[in-house]
């Protein structure tokens, strides 16, 4: 017979074991696919469909974007209304805002790939 600490411990351990799981698998899921939250400066993207861009490998033949500028913290009437929102990447010609209606997001400011 099984005393109620041990079960208690071993939910316990159970529940810690699944979040892992989850969280683990979220953050694989998302390098895997490509999400554009994964993007750093530098990163090559493609784009997918006409509102997504998906980061790609730059020898990847559908890579036409370089990520000048990642510009956290923006809502998306501050990257709709600021023209100058990427005027720290040089050679920007495509910007992509990505977050919750209402909240901050963030910003990639896309440089045409070379």
């Amino acid at each position: 017979m099984k005393s109620a600490g041990k079960t208690v411990a071993l939910r316990i351990v159970a529940a810690l074991v699944g979040l892992i799981v989850v969280g683990v698998g979220g953050f694989v899921i998302k390098n895997l696919t490509g999400d554009a939250s994964t993007a750093k400066v530098g990163d090559c993207m493609s784009r997918e469909g006409r509102d997504e861009v998906k980061v790609v490998e730059c020898s990847d033949p559908k890579a036409v974007f370089t990520v000048g500028a990642k510009i956290e913290g923006k809502t998306e009437t501050e990257f709709s209304t600021d023209e100058r929102i990427c005027a720290a990447a040089p050679g920007a010609t495509q910007r992509y805002w990505q977050g919750k209606r209402g909240r901050a997001g963030y910003v990639l400011c896309l440089v045409p790939k070379k």
